[in-house]
């Protein structure tokens, strides 16, 4: 059997994504479990690594490969211009490039190219900035998907987790609680359990 393909996006190029990326693709117990294939940018990773001393011990995985590939590696996007990356400072850049990571792995999970997707942390104000109109990951998915009802969950061994607002503001959680909503996140809370269990 096969190592599940997955994908991790980068993040926020100016955040602590790219160092998570570079854990994860040099981590051997990661390689026992999976083939992670980051969707960023390889100027970026190789950046950080030069920064962090971390190991840059990856490959370049060109679209063809992602489906076959068993070795860890990054599917270069070429979205951020790393001449106007300042590490620590999300702006209108590094918001477009996320979102271009995120939406180029969604794309991949959805053509089964990769098994699935996960997101290295994004900057909401970075992503405003760049004129996504979605606050987050979980509403870029939803709308990428055309997933009418959804929520953000969590899972562990040790419990789980569904939340019923997400990317608001304490003011406007009265506004957004209502019969309905909590109804739809315990049934889908209950139907993801059902195909995780």
């Amino acid at each position: 059997m096969s190592k599940a393909r997955i994908a991790i996006t980068m993040g926020d190029p100016a955040g602590i994504g790219p160092e998570i990326c570079l854990d994860l693709l040099n981590d051997p117990e990661i390689s026992d479990l999976c083939s992670p294939i980051v969707f960023g940018d390889s100027s970026v990773l190789r950046s950080c690594a030069e920064k962090t001393n971390k190991s840059s011990d990856y490959i370049e995985i060109s679209e063809n490969q992602i489906e076959d590939t068993s070795k860890n590696g990054i599917f270069d996007l070429g979205l951020m211009n790393l001449d106007e990356l300042n590490p620590g400072t999300a702006d209108a850049n590094t918001g477009r490039a996320t979102y271009g990571h995120v939406t180029s792995a969604i794309d991949a999970c959805l053509r089964n190219k990769v098994d699935a997707v996960v997101t290295c942390p994004a900057n909401k104000e970075a992503l405003q900035a760049g004129g996504v109109s979605q606050p987050g990951h979980t509403e870029i998915f939803a709308e990428l998907t055309s997933t009418e009802k959804f929520c953000m969950a969590f899972f562990s061994d040790e419990i789980s987790c569904s939340l019923v607002t997400v990317h608001c503001g304490y003011s406007e959680v009265t506004d957004l609680l209502s019969v309905e909503r909590i109804h739809d996140v315990i049934s889908l809370t209950q139907k993801a359990h059902q195909q995780l269990l």
